[in-house]
């Protein structure tokens, strides 16, 4: 018999990580400890002459008919210290004649800082490319062939490369797959499979979890090439025939939107291990166009293990219970947060601002409260997640949307100040229906396309008691339907409409309400019957209430 050590959470409700040690007889645990680094000791006595012991131990023998033994853990349970190691490839051109490089960079730098976020990656395991200059072929070579082989990776390490660009493929009748790849480097030349393949197996790394992510149009092509003796798993944006997706709100391809997604938690909100079939599973839901190989199907490769910093959100969410209410005190946090089960996450005055996401929500009956979130990809995420609450919170000049509601039902999102969004103040995206959205400021959102306070494709939405001023396009209606359904005023009998700041109607009768609609503009033929005269909200936010009176002429 073995022993065993099991990792739960606080709640005891979730098992974070479980381990045998023990030999080929009898082995008895009788105490165990932890130190401050999470360390974890376990002693006893045991009967196994090829009890595992570690090179340079005090005694590495068994002697006698038995002999007792003291094994130290990681906070993991694995005996060795695992690092994590990647290079990271965001390919940037930006003086190329016809093809924009914009996205590949800035997905880059996300994936960087998410991997640091977690906990798992040091900054100076990463090696992050992203730059004209160093995203040339010879750059790029030289970060796997010589950075990496100059590292001290060991066996049990994990290695992730990361490579997003423009693709291509050629048949060829000769290539494992019937097709050749190819990837764009910045100085006008490509990366071929084969080329990848070979500097990948001269630098003959010793880790036995190496995973490749190729972020192109047509990057299957390289699954052929990159088999078993070159890596454990291969997940790339394309088949090796179609071209990959971009995310229509933000600067993201498809597949590593939902990569980084993943990694912030979303891939399995049950463990702190995230595997190469977790990703693939996650991101599959919402991308089917990719492929993946896995070398070693039996196997289940850890990709990150989430070890979030001290006084990190990230850390007061991991540690509360189901159901609970955690409070962050004030301050800024650089690290986007992830939030996988019913929760309150409340708070007065703290501030998150980062490079990718703000807080990205994936569990049902969740409240989120009084936070300001700025400078982000996004403000506040719901990812099929439904019942929630999103009160009282800042969204400002965050570069897609405020918040973004993703096949997500009956929440209600209620006084909320959203400013400057670039593309977006809120989107309901596919079949996000039943939400309510009320007493919420919308107030110079979308500068870029789509240029709209709101945008709606879900069906029996509840719009109403919103004010928008000065979202997207003057000339243009400030919010677009393209559902079924969808409420803009509640009947005007008791739910009245919303405030347009761009609203032409007179009010002949002076009750406060338009007296023709305003217009929504989609494909729904959607119109707000009772448009409000004078924004209802302004002391959502009272730091701007004389900008809003200003506009108003007032």
């Amino acid at each position: 018999g073995d022993v065993f050590v099991s990792r739960l959470n606080s709640s005891l409700s979730t098992l974070l990580a479980s381990t045998f040690i023990g030999g080929s007889d009898w082995d008895w645990g009788l105490s165990i400890a932890l130190d401050g680094g999470g360390n974890v000791y376990v002693t006893g006595f045991t009967y196994s002459s090829d009890y595992p012991t570690t090179s340079g131990a005090y005694d590495e023998s068994f002697n006698g008919s038995r002999d007792v033994f003291v094994s130290r853990l990681d906070s993991n349970l694995s005996a060795e210290s695992v690092s994590s190691w990647a290079v990271i490839v965001g390919v940037c051109n930006p003086d190329h004649p016809y093809l924009s490089f914009k996205k590949f960079p800035i997905e880059a730098e996300y994936l960087k800082n998410i991997l640091i976020s977690s906990g798992s990656w040091a900054e100076d395991h990463i090696k992050l490319l992203n730059t004209k200059e160093d995203t040339e072929k010879e750059k790029i070579k030289l970060a796997i062939t010589e950075w990496l082989a100059n590292k001290d990776i060991g066996e049990n390490d994990i290695v992730l490369i990361y490579f997003a660009s423009h693709g291509d493929q050629s048949a060829d009748a000769n290539d494992p797959d019937g097709s050749k790849g190819f990837l764009l480097t910045s100085d006008f030349d490509v990366v071929s499979d084969d080329e990848l393949r070979k500097w990948l197996l001269d630098v003959n790394l010793p880790a036995t979890n190496i995973f490749v992510v190729l972020e192109a149009c047509h990057s299957g092509a390289f699954k052929g090439d990159l088999n078993k003796e070159v890596c454990h798993f291969v997940l790339t944006a394309a088949k090796s025939e179609d071209i990959s997706g971009n995310h229509p709100l933000f600067n993201t391809g498809y597949m590593s939107f939902y990569l980084l997604q993943g990694l912030l938690g979303a891939a399995n909100i049950k463990s702190p291990q995230i595997t190469c079939e977790d990703l693939y599973n996650y991101i599959y839901t919402h991308d089917d166009a990719i492929d993946y190989v896995d070398n070693y199907p039996s196997q289940d490769l850890v990709v990150l293990v989430k070890r979030p910093k001290e006084g990190s959100i990230q850390k007061m969410i991991n540690e509360a219970n189901e159901g609970a209410e955690v409070v962050v005190p004030e301050g800024t946090y650089y690290e986007p947060a992830f939030i996988g089960k019913r929760l309150t996450l409340h708070s007065n005055g703290a501030v998150i601002k980062n490079t990718f996401g703000g807080l990205l929500v994936h569990a049902d009956k969740v409240t989120v409260k009084g936070f300001k979130v700025e400078d982000c990809e996004y403000g506040i995420y719901l990812d099929h997640s439904n019942n929630c609450l999103v009160e009282n919170n800042q969204l400002l000049n965050n570069k897609g949307c405020g918040i973004y509601l993703d096949s997500s039902n009956k929440n209600t999102i209620h006084g909320n100040f959203l400013q400057k969004n670039v593309y977006l103040g809120l989107r309901l995206q596919r079949s996000s229906d039943e939400n309510t959205i009320t007493r919420n400021v919308f107030i110079h959102n979308g500068s870029e396309f789509p240029c709209l306070g709101i945008m709606c494709s879900g069906d029996s939405n509840s719009i109403y008691g919103n004010d928008f001023i000065e979202n997207g396009d003057p000339r243009l209606p400030q919010a677009w339907d393209g559902g079924t359904n969808n409420q803009w005023d509640g009947g005007c009998e008791e739910v009245y409409g919303n405030y347009w700041s761009n609203y032409d109607g007179r009010d002949a009768n002076e009750d406060g309400i338009g007296d023709i609609p305003y217009e929504i503009d989609g494909t729904s033929g959607s119109e707000d019957r009772c448009p409000l005269m004078k924004p209802l909200n302004t002391m959502l936010a009272p730091n701007i209430t004389p900008i809003i009176m200003l506009l108003l002429g007032e």
